[in-house]
Formats: C-alpha cells, sequence, structure tokens
C-alpha cells in the first residue's frame, strides 16, 4: 500500500479555510510553535502561596543594594511588595478632611500655619492637597504642598509660594463664594486678594451649586470686577438670582497624602542609603495614617534600589526598601495628577505622561501632557536654566495612552500616533518626532519589549517598532482577535515579552468569554514569525526578571511563575491543536486509510518518555461536506501507530492532551492508504 506523509506548516493560520490551510494549523491552545513544530505549553507554579487583595494591574521586578529581589504588584486596592517571600502593604495612603478654615499668617513670611481638628499628627513627611482654594493674610492657598512641621497633634505649617502681607491668627481664612444672575452664564466668584488678570484660569476641584449652575474644574477669568472679586462663565445660564455661596459649604478641604513611619530619629538624609528619610529631618513622629486610595491602574519602574510607582489619575510615589517606610512617600513637587510615568534610560529622570498643568490658581491634568524631572533628581520638576526638568505638549490625538523607555529613545504613544522623544541635551532637553501615524496604543500596558524591538496591540492591528521604522505585523489570526475583541474592556488589553521563546503575548477580553477582563491571548513568535490563540486568564504579565522565570497575575490575585514545570499549578495542562484538512492521495481519489503514523517527541530531553496523547481523526469527502470521527485514539511512545479503517478524501488531526508531568511535540504525519475509486 503507499503511502503519504505531511510535513506540517508552524503556526495557526484562521484567515483561509482549513482545506486551503491544507498542511497548517486551524486552532490551538496552550501550546508554542518551536523549531517548526507544535509542542506543549510550559506549565506554571504558585510564586507566592497568598492571593493578593484587589484586582491586579502591573508587575515590576528589581534588586535593591542589599541584593534582595523586590516583586511589586499595583492592583485596584493597593500596592504591595514580596522580598523573599515576605509580603509587604506598601500603598499610598490618604485622607480626606473638611474643617472650619483656621490659618494664621506673619506679614513677610511665607509660613502659614494651619489647624485641623480631623487629623491626628500631621508630619513633615506628609503631603497636603487644597481641594478648596484658600484666601488668607494676602495669600491664595491652592495645590499641594509638603508639610513644613508639626505643631501639634491638629496642627502643622506648610510654606507659601510667596510672603503673606498681612499677620492673621489662627481662626482666619475663607473659601471662594458665588453669586449668580438669572438667566445668565456668568458667576461672580468671591476671593479675598485674588490677584487674577482677565485670561487667567482658576481650578475648583470641588463642585459647588448655587443658582442652578454647578461649578467644577477649570475656568478662564473673563472680567475682573474688583481685587476680591471676579467673573467666571459657566456651561449654562443661571435658573435664578442665587448666592453668594461658599464653596463646600465654607469648610476648607484637605486631601492629606501620608508616609508612614520613617526611619529612626539618628538618620537623617544622605546618612544613610540613598533616598533614605526626608531632606533636612531626622525626626521619627507617629504620624496620622489613612487608607488605601482605590485605583484603576498603575505603572511601575525603580530609580536606582527605589520603587517609582504612580497610580493613573494619581501622583508619582516612592519607596525604598531599605529606607524604614512602611509606604511610598508622594513626590510633593512633581506632576499630581499623571496618566502614567517611567524612568528614562538615556539620562535618570522620570517622565510623566498625561500630567499636571498649573494655571494661576489650581491644577488640572491635560491628557496630551508630558513632563520630566531634572537629570538625576526626581524632586525638581520646574524647567529653569540651571537644570533640565522640561514638559511638552503633543499635538496630535486625543490622549496619551502609554509610553516605555528603550536603549535610544523614550516613546509616547497616543491613541492615533506614536511619538519619540529622543535626549538632545539642549536648550529643550528632548526632541519630539512623530514617528507612526494611525497606529496608536489600545491599552496602557499592551506593548512589550524583545530585544532591540517593540511590539504592540492597536485598536485594529498588531505593530512592531524596528530599524525599519513602525510596521503592522502581518496576522493570520487577525480575525479571531479583534473580531472577538471586547472593545467596552479593550483598555484592560496588555502585552508581555517571554525572551527565553523569542515570544511575545497579547492578552485581551473576549466577547465570547464575556468576563470583561482578559481571558484570551494572541502569541506571536518573532523569531519564526508563527501566531497561535487560546484561552488563559492573565491580568498582568512580566517578562524573566531578578525574581526568575515569567510571573503573571489572574484576576483573582494568584501570583504564578511561568515556564515552571509541565503542569498547571498542579493540574493537568489542557492543550490542543487541529491541522487543517489535508489531502491524503491528490484529492482525485477516495482512498481507504488502514494506519496513520503521527511523530512525536514524548518527553523533555533527557527526561522521561511517558506522555500519553488523544488523537481524534475526522474524515471528509470535500470540503464543507459531512464530518466522520473517529477517536479519540490514546497514543503513547508505546503505540507505533493507529489502526483504523477510514474512508475519505481529506483528513485532519485534533491532538490533545490532559496528563500530568509530560510534555510532547509533534512532527512529521505520515498516512497508509489504498485508492478505492473516485466515487461521490
Amino acid at each position: 500500500m503507499p503511502w503519504a506523509s505531511v510535513t506540517l506548516k508552524p503556526g495557526l493560520n484562521v484567515e483561509i479555510t482549513p482545506t486551503a490551510n491544507t498542511t497548517g494549523y486551524t486552532a490551538t491552545q496552550l501550546v508554542r510553535f518551536k523549531a517548526g513544530n507544535a509542542q506543549k505549553l510550559g506549565g506554571w507554579t504558585k510564586y507566592y502561596p497568598n492571593l493578593i487583595g484587589g484586582v491586579p494591574k502591573a508587575t515590576h521586578a528589581w534588586q535593591d543594594l542589599t541584593n534582595n529581589k523586590h516583586l511589586v504588584i499595583g492592583t485596584t486596592t493597593g500596592l504591595c511588595d514580596i522580598a523573599n517571600g515576605t509580603y509587604r502593604n506598601i500603598a499610598p495612603q490618604t485622607l480626606t478632611t473638611n474643617v472650619a478654615c483656621s490659618f494664621a499668617t506673619s506679614s513677610g513670611s511665607p509660613i502659614v500655619t494651619i489647624v485641623d481638628t480631623a487629623v491626628n499628627t500631621i508630619t513633615p513627611y506628609d503631603v497636603v492637597f487644597f481641594n478648596t482654594p484658600v484666601a488668607v493674610g494676602g495669600l491664595v492657598l491652592s495645590g499641594a504642598y509638603q508639610v513644613l512641621s508639626n505643631v501639634s497633634t491638629t496642627s502643622y505649617t506648610i510654606t507659601a509660594a510667596s510672603n503673606a502681607t498681612a499677620t492673621v491668627s489662627p481662626g482666619a481664612g475663607a473659601v471662594p463664594t458665588f453669586t449668580t444672575i438669572s438667566g445668565s452664564a456668568n458667576v461672580a466668584v468671591g476671593l479675598v486678594a485674588h490677584g487674577l488678570l482677565k485670561g487667567d484660569y482658576i481650578v475648583f476641584p470641588l463642585s459647588t451649586t448655587v443658582g442652578g449652575v454647578t461649578i467644577y474644574g477649570r475656568y478662564m477669568v473673563q472680567s475682573i470686577t474688583s481685587a476680591n472679586i471676579f467673573v467666571i462663565t459657566a456651561s449654562n445660564s443661571a435658573s435664578s438670582d442665587a448666592g453668594p455661596t461658599s464653596m463646600n459649604s465654607g469648610n476648607a478641604g484637605f486631601l492629606y497624602y501620608l508616609a508612614v513611619g520613617p526611619q529612626s530619629a539618628s538618620e537623617v538624609y544622605g546618612s544613610a542609603k540613598y533616598g533614605d528619610g526626608v531632606y533636612g529631618l531626622g525626626i521619627t513622629l507617629s504620624g496620622q495614617t489613612g487608607t488605601n486610595p482605590t485605583n484603576t491602574d498603575w505603572t511601575l519602574d525603580n530609580w536606582g534600589e527605589l520603587l517609582i510607582a504612580n497610580p493613573e489619575g494619581g501622583g508619582i510615589y516612592y519607596w525604598g526598601p531599605n529606607s524604614g517606610y512602611q509606604n511610598c512617600s508622594l513626590i510633593a513637587t512633581g506632576p499630581l495628577f499623571n496618566t502614567g510615568a517611567f524612568v528614562s534610560i538615556a539620562q535618570q529622570m522620570i517622565i510623566a505622561y498625561g500630567s499636571t498643568v498649573s494655571t494661576n490658581i489650581g491644577l488640572y491634568q491635560d491628557p496630551m501632557m508630558v513632563k520630566w524631572c531634572d537629570v538625576e533628581d526626581f524632586t525638581t520638576w520646574t524647567a529653569a536654566i540651571a537644570n533640565q526638568a522640561g514638559s511638552y505638549r503633543i499635538p496630535t490625538g486625543s490622549r496619551i495612552i502609554g509610553g516605555a523607555a528603550t536603549a535610544h529613545q523614550n516613546l509616547i504613544w497616543t491613541d492615533l500616533d506614536l511619538w519619540s522623544m529622543t535626549y538632545t541635551g539642549a536648550t529643550f532637553v528632548f526632541s519630539f518626532n512623530k514617528i507612526g501615524a494611525n497606529c496608536g496604543l489600545i491599552a496602557k500596558h499592551a506593548r512589550a519589549q524583545l530585544a532591540d524591538n517593540i511590539y504592540w496591540m492597536g485598536t485594529n492591528n498588531f505593530f512592531a517598532l524596528s530599524g525599519n521604522g513602525v510596521v503592522p505585523l502581518p496576522c493570520p489570526v487577525w480575525d479571531a482577535v479583534f473580531q472577538d475583541l471586547d472593545t467596552t474592556n479593550a483598555y484592560k488589553c496588555f502585552a508581555g515579552s517571554n525572551t527565553s521563546f523569542s515570544e511575545v503575548w497579547f492578552f485581551y477580553p473576549s466577547l465570547s468569554g464575556g468576563l470583561g477582563y482578559c481571558d484570551k491571548y494572541a502569541k506571536f513568535n518573532v523569531t519564526e514569525g508563527t501566531w497561535d490563540v487560546g484561552s488563559l486568564q492573565r491580568n498582568t504579565w512580566l517578562d524573566t526578571s531578578v525574581v526568575g522565570s515569567p510571573v503573571a497575575l489572574n484576576n483573582a490575585g494568584c501570583v504564578y511563575a511561568h515556564e515552571s514545570g509541565t503542569d498547571a499549578d498542579g493540574s493537568p495542562l489542557g492543550y490542543s491543536y487541529d491541522t487543517g484538512y489535508f489531502y491524503v492521495d491528490d484529492g482525485r481519489e477516495t482512498v481507504f486509510i488502514d494506519r496513520i503514523y503521527a511523530d512525536f517527541k514524548w518527553g523533555l530531553y533527557g527526561g522521561s518518555e511517558n506522555a500519553s496523547i488523544l488523537v481524534t481523526v475526522k474524515a471528509v469527502k470535500y470540503p464543507g461536506g459531512a464530518v466522520s470521527t473517529y477517536g479519540p485514539f490514546t497514543v503513547t511512545k508505546a503505540t507505533p501507530f493507529i489502526s483504523k479503517r477510514i474512508r475519505a478524501r481529506q483528513i485532519m488531526l485534533h491532538i490533545e492532551g490532559n496528563d500530568m508531568g509530560s510534555f510532547t511535540r509533534l512532527g512529521l504525519v505520515r498516512v497508509r492508504f489504498a485508492p478505492d475509486g473516485r466515487g461521490p
């Protein structure tokens, strides 16, 4: 009897029909392609035995100066550090208070004393943000301030941007008031010694409703009535004459960023490890504690041995593993609102995007603003001749989605384009250039770096940046990804590299899964140019790092070390793949098949060859015809062939495995057959 052999083409293709994909693969699940052959995916085990609280959003690993290896995980409810098997909650803590205005100033001094009866010992490690502008002693206080000193359990001092013009005792201060006129959108704002001019801007962080008008956010000053009154224009006309109505019911509103537990009193800045302590302060106070704010996402990086963390929409924090601090501290001088941040490789500088813009009074977030600190100094963010801090507003797109540092340039993705920012060291510090159009990023973490190339997922394609510039990736699994993409939750997509296998993984939430978070993946082997897809629920992915093999977390907070063993955390790793329908002869003759020889590797190199494989044969007489199914047949190394009489023109193989401790790889497929006439 004659023989036919099929050498399968590596890679999945769902774009063409099963018959057109004669020697290819038409379905995959938890497999990869290596050396042109399909093989079972590597297994995973628990990296940490307990669940991490909250929904995981980002991971980062680095090694500190005492050689401890750290894995940091940002979740919706906090930020934790795992080092040497020990878990620490290092999340920022905040506290919001609303109290009667009670401030004190001295004429000619920028020092302001604040009394807040809702706190218990605010320390110089803390930062206070004014949710309400406050006028006192000829000053208008707004924005964020590093606490200067503790006065008592309910009072502390800050340093204003200028000197007070009057001396007032505690109990002074006033928030803005609003007055409306029926049928007019103009609102008169009362704020003592406001110092504003026509065309200036002011931000009201808390909303106030008066006369049917809600005042919230950023406004341009339309006219100046007096030194204490100016006019803004609301988004709608007032329904009545009303006011003056005080913002926040007349109370001062504070948001505290709290740092808990510094090092001992004997250690001042510069006397311990880099980054320890608060500059110029060597005392320890038992301070106010707060709660971990809810976060939608995180970006994480490291500055030397310091962790740099930015909760989306919030400020930039730092934490030193050996500083003694129990949690992250806010960089008070940095932008207070950001979409994300990373550390530049060209020069040690934090790059923040979607960042804060200062107005004449108050702050707001600009989704297209890029800001960076001075070289080797993340406390300096205001541009000056003596430093290299600065900012640049990306001119195309509606918002910045993500950013990354590479060896040669920093990259900024908007929803439309890709921009490079290259360090020049000249007057403008960075040169900005659009290097890719209509190739925006679908989600903040949906990009990965492998070797010197960058890969990312856009809203309707995959892209790569290499020496040839930005190019779309040919994608034979496009239908499986983008036609099944849950676009409502597309912002949760993420990517990760697996250097050991030259792979880039793109995880996405599927419509078919209906979970609302990432439950499927598309995987690209950059060396072989092959793709495959599968179902695997993961929320984050970290490539091989100082903590070992790739680490990933699922939505429940399980921390897994991937490429660890051959099983799925103590359970069978159920893998499968389908070939295309291949012709046994030339397709003209119906044939009888009596033996199928599938060539496998049955175990890892030098290991036990104990794999047990299930092979199902599906046969048709013509494309789209009735399918006859045979099997599944259990195949092991001791099984020389599958013996079954099958009458067909085309057959395909479905191969799966669900046994423990095994590894397989498929090679050549051979079939023994005899012609049986042309038939129908």
